[in-house]
């Protein structure tokens, strides 16, 4: 994928709580203005505390990216892991560079938390999320997602 040359000044950070309301802003422009209610509760499962890796980029004070990521125990008794739960880039943004370095701030932030491992689920059929991940080289993991379809 080529990328553009960035235009403007990138600023790539620790997300806070001040920061929800322009990364719901942005997700509603990307997936339609009913998708961030799919979010249990973005201060509590993705900002401070245990919850500090979830990252913005700002260009001009604006919110231009994020990446929202939580911890979690994959089983008891196992160290913790980061789970990375969405990453976004508003349209206008695009091919720049934001995303990588969304990952890039993330996976400082998890060394510096001496975490292991960043796990990601993905649509195995995304072309373009799967070359994004392989190029932040993220690679399949060997569990296996299984699910079963309720009869009516």
């Amino acid at each position: 994928m080529l990328r553009a040359p960035a235009a403007k000044k990138v600023v790539v950070r620790p997300m806070t709580e001040e920061d929800i309301a322009g990364v719901l802003a942005l997700d509603r422009r990307i997936f339609g203005p009913n998708r961030a209610l799919t979010y249990s509760d973005p201060i509590q499962d993705y900002v401070g505390g245990e919850v500090g890796p979830s990252c913005v980029a700002q260009v001009k004070g604006k919110i231009a990216g994020f990446i929202l990521c939580q911890l979690a125990e994959p089983r008891l008794g196992l160290p913790k892991v980061a789970w990375i739960g969405s990453v976004a880039v508003d349209p206008d943004m695009r091919h720049q560079g934001i995303a990588g370095e969304l990952v890039k701030a993330l996976m400082k932030q998890c060394q510096a938390m001496k975490l292991k491992e960043v796990h990601i689920m993905a649509d195995r059929h995304d072309d373009v999320l799967e070359g994004f991940l392989s190029f932040m080289q993220f690679r399949p993991a060997e569990l296996v997602h299984y699910v079963r379809h309720i009869d009516e």
